[in-house]
């Protein structure tokens, strides 16, 4: 049975909801907990949000087979220069591979191999100093006193991700919904 150019965008619309979702309600639970709770449930909270970071690699992964495979099944051609009616696709694809591809890379690797480690036997435990404690100074993130060092040093990796995220991830993400919905030229 061949799969239709309809399932895979079925699949595509699936996976961008379930990439989008998942992490947009689990840093805001995060934030939230981060800028008023005790470091017992800022820990806590991040363990279950670590979770929802899974579930929105599993959704980067349905969302790129659905892509790959409209491209395949679809009238579309990926050429340089682009052809008539397909620059939209070609901007799309390049914004895709330099902005969301290693952006995605880097968060995979922040959240699985240093957050995710460091949150098995994390407990909220006081530290001995300032520094391993958590408390750097940022415009954009509070500090949070109390963690062990090597889940501050996580937290701090995937604090300067976010702060990038910010500036480039979500703008890029934005004018990619843009031309995948309106298709200007």
């Amino acid at each position: 049975m061949i799969i239709s150019y309809h399932s895979f965008f079925l699949l595509h619309i699936l996976g961008l909801l379930v990439w989008l979702g998942p992490s947009t309600g689990g840093y805001y639970v995060y934030w939230s907990a981060r800028r008023a709770g005790p470091t017992s449930l800022v820990i806590w909270t991040m363990k279950r949000a670590h979770v929802l970071y899974d579930v929105e690699h599993v959704g980067l992964a349905l969302l790129l087979i659905g892509g790959a495979g409209m491209l395949a099944t679809g009238r579309w051609v990926v050429s340089w220069p682009p052809q008539p009616g397909d620059g939209w696709l070609v901007l799309k694809l390049i914004l895709v591979a330099a902005v969301i591809l290693p952006f995605e890379a880097l968060d995979i690797y922040v959240v699985n191999f240093l957050l995710g480690p460091t949150l098995q036997g994390a407990e909220g435990q006081p530290a001995s100093t300032e520094e391993e404690s958590g408390r750097h100074r940022s415009f954009f993130f509070p500090a949070v006193p109390g963690l062990p060092p090597a889940l501050a040093r996580a937290v701090r990796a995937h604090d300067r991700l976010v702060a990038w995220a910010y500036a480039l991830f979500f703008p890029a993400v934005l004018v990619i919904m843009y031309l995948a919905i309106w298709k200007p030229w």
